[in-house]
């Protein structure tokens, strides 16, 4: 049995990982709440004396708790008063698994195992009844930033003494069209560096299976159309303040370093001395910045294939794959000086990084030669994750794999740069069109022409892909991962979820954007180099109807679409995006063998490239659309 199995004593317990010296790689906010400053103020203490795990204790003790991937905002989380004023300790909040299984007569477990002993997760529930046991209660949060989870509502916690819990608000929602409907929220606490396993199935023998605490909403908009149910006769307030908590700033208080009393006579010793290294320090920045200006273009000239003259010190982190990345001989040809690069505006955001537009400094090989100015697209990790090393090695990976390409279907790679890992930049061509996604809304009238020869492109460089050794798949092809070049013809992007398959290696990790994943991956199941098939059968259904795959169901809520998606709404056919009648038959019959439920009856990448070839070279060899035979 896990150590840990249906308690919510958080504090304890990040004070037990500190004492055994876990190091936790949750992304903390930097700008804590006034109501944690005033309680650290009264321990004579700052925000910047805590460690990562006391900060999350604090932030949990207090009930402060994130709404979504970023550290910041933080919402607060209300428990049943004990008095007028304060609420029962959030150590209190899990609910137990006779409780949860008697909240209904229908409620059903999934059994897991875990390297601790065996826990379970909620299978079968109506959260209109669970609703009715819940010990939290949280102000109703945005559908744009705290997303459905697609996840239990309940869990016992299956961490175990190893991993630091990540607490986190998801969105529990559920919509019938022929029955009910309700919303709650709850409280996931799966470690930074995993994802969150979907519902009606248990995370991997040697995975962590986060504790999960439902909460009821608390005051929900008077228009709201789901059902919000919350125990009788109760009312909410802010959690007290626990003993544990305070008796760990008391602690950290007596540790913090006295100051040193000093004599006046030493305090105007080290004033007179400090001001002379500084004057020392200036006149010899001074000196090196005329010599370096003298010597600008010889040290740029140096700059050529075997790569620029910045420092190699590689900086030594506790990640392998960081420090391997700084050390590699062929990617440190690729290797910008971080000051030539310069961002000027953001262009896009996503869940982990931004791409910016700026410019590229570049010197010539030549005498007395100017620099020029480049347009480029440079990318870089979201601010609020670039203290996180799993998210700089993920980058890291990134540019390894981008390096690797050569391709006219791909965006070209420049090249990278840095200062020091967190400014981390990998700078690409720009391309003016955007994405397209974008560009299909803004062209509703595109030649088939055209969009044939994107959907070639496409297929170009997914074919390209699986020929590398070992192969490549994308994983998150969509529409919004293809830009368009200046010629209309596609390059694919965005390869952070990409990885380099090993020849019997079982990939289960869900990723990419859920309406362009194929089923097997939302269902965790194992998958291979098909999952791209699908995903561009979803892109093709973009080339033909200018608009995202469902864009005319978002009246329901993602969940349903996903187990129609998955074949588990009981219908006789999975769900699939729609076509126009417009678009050619063979173009038709092609997507709808792309998404074919069964990943051995897409068509081959080699098949699909040869078709579309052949439809371009027709469509080419015409003058008026209308000889084109469908």
């Amino acid at each position: 049995m896990p150590f840990w199995l249906e308690n919510s004593d958080y504090v304890a317990r990040f004070r037990f990982l500190e004492e055994y010296n876990i190091v936790s790689d949750a992304s903390i906010t930097s700008n804590p709440p006034d109501n944690v400053i005033n309680r650290l103020n009264s321990w004579s203490l700052l925000w910047s004396d805590l460690t990562i795990l006391a900060k999350q204790a604090i932030l949990w003790d207090m009930g402060l708790i994130r709404i979504g991937a970023d550290p910041d905002p933080l919402t607060q989380t209300f428990t049943v008063c004990t008095n007028s004023t304060k609420g029962v300790s959030m150590a209190t909040i899990a609910i137990p698994e006779h409780i949860f299984s008697a909240s209904q007569d229908n409620a059903t477990l999934e059994h897991c195992n875990g390297p601790d002993g065996a826990y379970v997760r909620q299978r079968n529930s109506d959260g209109r009844y669970l609703g009715k046991y819940v010990r939290c209660a949280v102000q109703y949060l945005d559908q744009e930033i705290t997303v459905n989870s697609h996840a239990s509502m309940w869990a016992q916690d299956g961490l175990g003494t190893k991993y630091v819990p990540d607490a986190r608000f998801w969105r529990h929602e559920y919509i019938s069209q022929d029955f009910f409907s309700f919303l709650m929220f709850g409280i996931h606490t799966v470690p930074t560096t995993f994802s969150e396993t979907v519902w009606g199935s248990c995370p991997e023998y040697d995975k962590p299976g986060s504790l999960i605490i439902p909460c009821t909403v608390l005051n929900p908009p008077v228009n709201l159309t789901k059902e919000v149910t919350g125990p009788d006769n109760v009312t909410w307030c802010v959690p007290e303040y626990s003993a544990t908590m305070n008796k760990w700033l008391s602690d950290i208080k007596e540790t913090k370093t006295p100051k040193s009393k000093l004599s006046m006579t030493a305090i105007i010793v080290i004033a007179v001395g400090g001001a002379i290294l500084i004057f020392a320090f200036i006149f010899f920045c001074l000196c090196l910045r005329k010599k370096r200006k003298v010597k600008k273009n010889d040290a740029y000239r140096r700059m050529s294939s075997r790569g620029n003259t910045e420092t190699r010190q590689t900086i030594k982190t506790l990640s392998e794959s960081l420090n391997a990345f700084q050390e590699d001989p062929k990617l440190c040809l690729k290797r910008i000086p971080n000051s030539s690069i310069k961002c000027e505006s953001i262009i896009s955001q996503g869940a982990f990084g931004e791409v910016w537009i700026g410019t590229l400094e570049e010197y010539s090989e030549l005498e007395n030669t100017q620099s020029n100015k480049r347009i480029v697209a440079i990318k870089r990790i979201l601010p609020s994750r670039r203290s996180n090393a799993h998210e700089l090695a993920c980058f890291a990976d990134e540019i390894r794999l981008m390096a690797l390409f050569s391709h006219p279907n791909i965006v070209t790679f420049i090249g990278f740069g840095w200062d020091i890992l967190q400014n981390l930049s990998c700078v690409t061509e720009y391309l003016s069109n955007g994405d397209l996604s974008t560009y299909l809304a803004n062209h509703k009238h595109l030649e088939w022409k055209v969009k044939i020869r994107i959907g070639h492109g496409i297929l170009s460089a997914i074919m390209y892909l699986q020929q590398l050794s070992p192969p490549v798949i994308h994983r998150d092809l969509k529409g919004k991962n293809v830009l368009v070049a200046d010629d209309i013809s596609a390059k694919l992007s965005d390869f952070g979820m990409s990885r380099q398959r090993q020849a019997e290696e079982t990939m289960t990790m869900g990723v990419g954007t859920t309406f362009w994943t194929a089923p097997e991956v939302l269902l965790d199941k194992k998958y291979d180099a098909s999952v791209d098939i699908y995903s561009f059968g979803c892109i093709m259904s973009e080339l033909d109807t200018h608009t995202k795959p469902y864009s005319d169901m978002k009246d329901i809520a993602s969940l349903n679409l996903i187990q129609k998606i998955t074949g588990q709404s009981g219908s006789s056919e999975p769900l699939r995006p729609k076509f126009t009648k417009a678009s050619p038959d063979w173009f038709r019959e092609v997507a709808s063998a792309c998404l074919a439920h069964n990943p051995s009856l897409r068509p081959a990448i080699a098949d699909l490239v040869s078709q579309f070839a052949q439809e371009l070279g027709r469509l080419e060899s015409i003058n008026n659309w209308q000889e084109y035979s469908f």
